[in-house]
């Protein structure tokens, strides 16, 4: 069974709030007014903006959000018990692709959805207990909406690649964590994207797939701490987030032409003989 509330915080200072734990519910906010929040998932920023009008968000079951609001807020919150959320997706069968799951819209501003979400809040009922049946269906039109929007934002997305701020928070944790085990899954968590989608942003927004950009970050990484020459191999490999000293040299040679002792070693010779054409000059 669904639930569907009504929120209104009037207060214009700036205060935190985090939301419960729900294991077996997905949460969607929707705003029915502009405000401005910071938004964080899981422990991460999402983002600082304004919030507008129509804007949504979603939790998943098991996660927690805490949202940092400077002006006043109205919105309806939706819970929706996961078997909910399944079921409704699957009634939307042939329309949506294999392994499809809901994203979070991260508070993307939908003037459409706050007028149907406003109007349905005003015919919803919520202390009749006969209003069961209509706040259910009312919560799966939600979500077969979100659904349809988030089909066309991939669709437009294929052509534009990731926006300007998920590639940033991307970038940002593969440049904290080179030196880790970096996965798809976790790049694509950073964006609040699935898999398949985010990899084809990626590849659009920067000319290269993520496990390229990430290998040659790392090998960037590498030439500049076998350039200084204190490390020896098997501790750059380390550093850089290779399995082991022959990992990284098979990487290195296919990246340039030559192992990573002997890229070094040219760079010393030629360190020297500019050194040599100094002193002589």
């Amino acid at each position: 069974m669904c639930a569907w509330g009504r929120w209104i915080d009037r207060r214009r200072e700036p205060r935190t709030l985090t939301s419960p734990l729900l294991n077996a519910h997905y949460t969607i906010e929707i705003l029915l007014s502009d405000t401005v929040v910071d938004y964080h998932m899981g422990g991460a920023a999402v983002f600082t903006r304004g919030g507008q009008f129509g804007a949504a968000q979603v939790t998943p079951p098991g996660e927690r959000v805490r949202c940092r609001f400077e002006r006043p807020v109205e919105s309806v919150l939706l819970y929706v018990p996961a078997a909910t959320m399944h079921d409704t997706l699957h009634r939307c069968g042939q329309h949506i692709p294999a392994g499809f799951t809901l994203e979070d819209p991260s508070f993307r501003a939908d003037p459409i959805l706050g007028r149907f979400v406003g109007a349905l809040s005003e015919a919803a009922s919520l202390q009749d207990a006969s209003a069961t049946p209509f706040i259910d269906h009312a919560c799966q039109t939600v979500i077969t909406y979100l659904v349809r929007a988030q089909l066309q934002s991939q669709a437009t997305d294929r052509h534009a690649g990731l926006q300007t701020w998920r590639l940033r928070k991307v970038l940002d944790f593969i440049g904290e964590n080179v030196a880790e085990t970096v996965s798809l899954q976790a790049m694509a968590d950073q964006a609040g994207l699935s898999r398949m989608h985010f990899a084809a942003q990626f590849l659009l927004a920067t000319g290269m797939t993520p496990h390229t950009y990430l290998t040659e970050a790392r090998l960037d990484i590498a030439r500049r701490l076998l350039t200084e020459g204190r490390l020896a191999l098997a501790d750059v490999a380390m550093r850089t987030g290779f399995h082991s000293q022959a990992h990284f040299t098979n990487v290195f040679r296919k990246s340039t032409g030559t192992t990573p002792g002997r890229w070094r070693a040219q760079v010393r010779e030629a360190e020297g003989e500019r050194a040599g054409q100094t002193y002589l000059s």
